[in-house]
């Protein structure tokens, strides 16, 4: 019995050693994204599968909201703001900016500004 359950345990860990998996590294992508007078200063290009971290500004407070990815990042005047996410699906996806329409910036205008495009390329 003792020789059996030495086998098993020998056998487990040459197992461990040869199918041990490593995990591919991914890869950051730290993009600035400058929003002024409605523009963002140029399109943004990201390979798929890259983690990203927007760092956003912007001369307006509102919201930027990615499409195609339903990410919403609130913008303050003058201040950074950030987001991560990972760039799962490939595409061209627009950049669109929700202007606050009152005091409390707590209520964004309707009318979202294209304030440039994302693309997402294949790995």
């Amino acid at each position: 019995m003792k020789s059996s359950g030495l086998f098993l345990l020998s056998l487990i860990a040459v197992l461990l050693a040869f199918c041990t998996v490593e995990s591919p590294s991914i890869s950051v992508s730290e993009i600035p994204v400058n929003i002024l007078n409605g523009k963002i200063d140029s399109d943004i290009s990201i390979t798929q599968h890259h983690k990203v971290i927007f760092k956003v500004t912007s001369d307006r407070v509102g919201v930027l909201h990615i499409h195609g990815y339903d990410i919403k990042i609130d913008v303050l005047e003058d201040k950074t703001s950030f987001v991560e996410f990972v760039a799962k699906v490939t595409g061209s996806f627009k950049l669109a900016f929700h202007e606050a329409v009152d005091s409390d910036h707590k209520k964004h205008g309707h009318e979202e500004v294209i304030v440039g495009t994302m693309q997402i390329l294949p790995k």
